[in-house]
């Protein structure tokens, strides 16, 4: 337990991608442009790699780290 992979790390971005493109579609976000979802994939990946590389309690800092990035990008 603990050994994270690579295809769990593409899976976590793949999975919050979707999600964030369901939440934005159902809000009414339509025509979001491509620099935005540069923003939002550049954002996950950050994430998700610091998820590969933390032994601590990821459940408090990712989301708090995501939330960081995407006020800054």
């Amino acid at each position: 337990t603990g050994r994270k992979t690579v295809e769990g790390s593409a899976a976590m971005v793949a999975a919050m991608l979707f999600s964030q493109g369901g939440v934005l579609f159902y809000m009414g976000f339509h025509n979001v442009c491509a620099a935005s979802w540069c923003r939002l994939v550049a954002s996950d990946v950050l994430v998700c790699l610091l998820e590969a590389h933390t032994d601590q309690i990821d459940n408090l800092v990712l989301p708090i780290y995501h939330a960081a990035l995407l006020q800054m990008l």
